[in-house]
């Protein structure tokens, strides 16, 4: 015989802890499945060798549903007990606009659920679609980076389990421009002085490479939250080069500016 002890009702998406007993055999499972589901149904399930209480999690579904102890070699439910999954809400508080690539501050309210996370997407992206993101358990206000991109995107609160979006805000990504100034003598193998204009996101660089490089390509560089003017050295070999002020987001160079070293 087997038992099994836990709350009558949980938030959707969140963790359960339930309590048993029971033989314990090879591959016997507590799970959470729908009222009157098949016998070997499961969703979220916890082996019982893993631990006692059992932690699994509840479906993003609100409705009736069972806990059942299920025996490993037979698929044949053992004990069951009935709970119900209620439905939750979340909240964005975030600027109207940003600019493309920048950190962009989130204040959220939801359950927090394992995995729940903070993204920012095209508007009309799938369901589970993603970039930079930021789980709710590590954060509040959660700080995700804007894509690289301009025009109309939403904000969103997206549930772990089912990656379904649980809130949205739309947010307008504005378009961004960069300039450079030399401002030392461009002598082989020593330090440049650049003066920049830009955005100054995260992970933003001023770096030096061969004329018609790929994008994403850099010798040596400076961040350019390290501070402005950017100071890096230049190639050993004289030469045409170019200057870049490049978006840590996505690689793309911002500005250019090609220099002769002597």
């Amino acid at each position: 015989s087997a038992a099994i002890d836990a709350p009558a009702a949980v938030p959707a998406g969140s963790e359960i802890k339930v309590d048993w007993t029971g033989p314990d055999n090879e591959r016997d499972y507590i799970t959470i499945v729908e009222v009157g589901a098949e016998e070997g149904s499961y969703k979220s399930y916890a082996y019982t060798q893993n631990g006692n209480p059992a932690k699994i999690t509840a479906p993003d579904e609100v409705g009736a549903y069972e806990l059942r102890y299920v025996i490993g070699s037979s698929e044949r439910t053992l004990a069951s007990k009935p709970i119900e999954v209620t439905e939750v809400s979340a909240t964005l508080v975030a600027p109207d606009s940003a600019p493309a690539g920048s950190e962009v501050t989130v204040e959220w309210v939801g359950p927090n659920n394992e995995r729940d996370y903070i993204t920012i997407v095209p508007v009309g992206a799938e369901e589970g679609a993603y970039l930079d993101y930021k789980y709710t358990a590590n954060e509040n206000p959660a700080k995700v980076l804007a894509p690289d991109a301009t025009g109309p995107h939403e904000i969103r609160y997206v549930k772990g389990g089912s990656q379904g979006t649980l809130a949205s805000r739309p947010i307008d990504l504005t378009p961004i421009s960069a300039s450079l100034e030399v401002l030392s003598e461009l002598k082989a193998g020593q330090t440049v002085e650049v003066k920049w204009e830009g955005p100054n996101n995260e992970r933003d660089y001023i770096t030096v490479v061969e004329v018609d490089a790929s994008e994403g390509s850099y010798q040596d560089y400076a961040y350019t939250d390290n501070g402005n003017p950017a100071r890096f050295n230049l190639p050993a070999a004289a030469g045409e080069y170019e200057l870049r002020y490049v978006l840590g987001t996505s690689s793309r160079t911002l500005a250019s500016q090609k220099i002769t070293v002597e």
